[in-house]
């Protein structure tokens, strides 16, 4: 009888032991999953939001004194400046660092070989010391089960300028609803083969935006973008029709735009994703 329960004690203790052995492994591997969706999500929304008509083709990712993540980029004309920042901290970024050649890192998170819900696919972030400091180098996919790997190189921070936008004063400041943007959009689309810039002026309290010029003897379009709108603006100022649509179409269905117009020139607007704040100033053209 002793033997018996000697043995039932054995077997028990291990079977115990392989229990916890499992959870452990179970444990990890959420972990790692987790680990994984951290950092696909971060490059997925933040290649998505500088997903603008090839404007952008770097960025500079900035860690902060304080931990935080904000990030600039500038287009070759200087005329369309992005600035933002990420919600959350994030133990992997250990430096500031910059992303080139964002479209084939935008195709390699899209790419089916690198699907987040594969179990044998794992994402990770390589570092290299230098001067004592964890300096992040690069992004490394890998597919087991599939046989693949690839990997996408960051470069120094000093490759990069800097584009932080140094602000003005505001003179209107106003959310934007989807039924507004849709009409933007298909007014946009009829003057599209002959006008690629709008002008906006607040007229009678009504926010109006204009394509083509008003007074003139060619033909031109006139829509109310807001109603009742506080604030001024009556520049010839004129921005550039598909940027604005097309950063506009990046917008969170949840969280209206929020358009910032100045009489100094610039045009700014704001998204905000469930990730980070995305900050885009477009410089008016002339006519």
């Amino acid at each position: 009888m002793l033997r018996f329960f000697s043995n039932t004690f054995i077997f028990t203790f291990y079977l115990l032991l392989v229990i916890i052995y499992f959870k452990m492994q179970q444990q990890n591997q959420n972990h790692i999953n987790e680990e994984n969706k951290n950092i696909k999500s971060f490059f997925e929304d933040l290649l998505l939001h500088t997903n603008i008509s090839s404007l952008f083709n770097k960025i500079r990712i900035n860690l902060e004194k304080d931990k935080k993540v904000t990030f600039e980029c500038v287009n070759e004309e200087k005329t369309v400046i992005l600035n933002g920042n990420f919600k959350n901290k994030y133990n992997w970024l250990t430096s500031t660092f910059g992303i080139i050649d964002l479209n084939r890192l935008r195709s390699l998170l899209a790419h089916p070989n690198f699907n987040i819900e594969d179990k044998d696919f794992s994402i990770k972030i390589s570092y290299k010391e230098e001067k004592n400091e964890k300096i992040v180098s690069e992004i490394i996919f890998e597919n087991s089960r599939l046989k693949t790997k690839a990997s996408h190189r960051f470069c120094p921070k000093e490759l990069l300028q800097e584009a932080k936008f140094k602000g003005v004063e505001w003179d209107c400041v106003f959310e934007l609803n989807l039924s507004k943007i849709n009409e933007f959009i298909s007014f946009a689309s009829i003057e599209s083969s002959r006008e690629n810039f709008f002008l906006p002026k607040i007229e009678n309290n009504d926010l109006m935006v204009i394509f083509g010029e008003e007074n003139s003897s060619n033909h031109h379009l006139k829509m109310c973008l807001v109603e009742n709108i506080s604030g001024s603006f009556n520049k010839n100022f004129y921005w550039p029709t598909n940027i604005f649509i097309t950063i506009l179409k990046l917008s969170n269905q949840n969280k209206k735009p929020i358009i910032h117009l100045s009489q100094k020139g610039i045009l700014m607007i704001k998204l905000t994703s469930d990730l980070a704040e995305y900050l885009y100033i477009l410089r008016a053209h002339g006519k």
